[in-house]
């Protein structure tokens, strides 16, 4: 999966919900030579919603820090040698969830009757996102990686001064956020990281803002950065709009796959877990956001982009951005980053649809491609080195 800097990659999917699904050769591999339908396979089995061990281990992961941050952790009994930390930031969605592990267990494989509120579903889909990544690891084999997730809502960790730094385009104090959840981290493992690489969905800037941040105070070498779905607009309304509206634009895709690729289906505990109507209550926690209009649009527009990737790329850290290709909110961001596009360690991934499909920002939701897109960038940047 690797592309030349003159022509992007592309990642091809099936976005109907229906259907949802990502289509790879059988030979494809990631870290495992001609392994990635097979790690996935053992992935979905790992984080199957049929068990209850599942949602104690994703419980057990998580955390609430001091200054009120939510987070997970990948657990170290799972990654004992790791020297890297992968740190994802979190689009509106992504919350810590409201019932214990008994609870959503009963509901997903129906043991017992439980109701949809006491349940609540959508709550635990932040958590088995990161597990499900986590659990693609640890099948690639990459006992030298583990994963910290921070949760929204993060503002309620950041003093008023953070908050409206944020409001005002300075997107550092999520990396103030970041070093916090670092140290809780080392203190569980018992050790420093090495190095640390970040991945955003969605509000991509806190990620990349995280990374800059990381950097220009030497915290800790910064090898990577993915962002997906990452806008760049300087027209803060405009972008606040297209965000909320989720529009897409341009013709459905008339790509045709070759007849020898297969499905990888999205992860069964995502299906599960929405099959109750999750996408109505991500709406819901979305206008709540509006709470915190400035800050939101602020991220959305992401108008100090170029100067953090500007920096990243001189500091030595491979770029990877993947953007839905009729997603209306991305479509000229690329050209707004400018010439830090061209440099060799800036990669850039299509996300594009089936035939008479199209690709928008709810791709962010399916956790099979995201899951994908977090190990080609840690892949990107491995090839980088060579």
């Amino acid at each position: 999966m690797r592309q030349s800097h003159s022509r992007p990659e592309t990642v091809t999917i099936d976005p109907t919900p229906e259907e949802l699904s990502l289509f790879v050769h059988p030979d494809a591999g990631l870290f495992v030579p001609a392994g990635m339908v097979t790690s996935f396979d053992t992935a979905n089995r790992a984080c199957s919603p049929l068990k209850l061990e599942t949602f104690e281990r994703m419980l057990g992961s998580s955390a609430v820090l001091e200054s009120g941050l939510p987070i997970a952790l990948t657990d170290p009994d799972s990654a004992p040698n790791a020297r890297q930390l992968v740190i994802h930031t979190s689009p509106l969605d992504r919350c810590l969830p409201t019932s214990d592990a008994p609870t959503i267990y009963r509901f997903c494989s129906q043991t017992t009757e439980v109701n949809l509120k006491e349940a609540g579903p959508h709550s635990h889909r932040g958590l088995a996102n990161f597990d499900t990544i986590d659990q693609v690891s640890r099948a690639e084999g990459l006992g030298e990686i583990a994963h910290l997730q921070l949760f929204t809502p993060e503002w309620k960790a950041m003093s008023f001064l953070q908050r409206m730094r944020v409001a005002r385009g300075d997107a550092h104090p999520y990396g103030e956020l970041a070093l916090q959840a670092l140290e809780f981290a080392e203190q569980r493992y018992g050790r420093s990281f090495d190095s640390v690489h970040f991945f955003g969905a969605g509000l991509g800037l806190k990620a990349l803002g995280a990374a800059d941040y990381f950097t220009s105070h030497n915290i800790r070498e910064v090898r990577s950065v993915t962002l997906m779905n990452f806008a760049v607009d300087p027209n803060p309304l405009r972008a606040l709009y297209n965000y909320m509206a989720k529009s897409t634009s341009g013709s459905p895709s008339e790509q045709q796959l070759p007849s020898d690729h297969v499905r990888i289906n999205e992860f069964s505990i995502a299906l599960v877990l929405d099959k109750a109507g999750a996408e109505t209550a991500m709406r819901t926690r979305n206008i709540q956001a509006l709470r915190h209009i400035l800050m939101l649009s602020s991220l959305i527009s992401a108008r100090r982009a170029p100067e953090y990737i500007s920096n990243l790329l001189d500091a030595g850290a491979s770029m990877t951005v993947a953007n839905a290709i009729n997603e209306s909110l991305v479509q000229r961001s690329l050209n707004r980053i400018g010439p830090a596009t061209e440099h060799p360690r800036f990669h850039t991934i299509d996300i594009a649809g089936v035939k008479e499909t199209k690709t928008g920002m709810q791709t962010n939701e399916f956790f099979a491609l995201t899951a994908l897109l977090v190990h080609l960038g840690l892949k990107n940047h491995r090839q980088d080195l060579h």
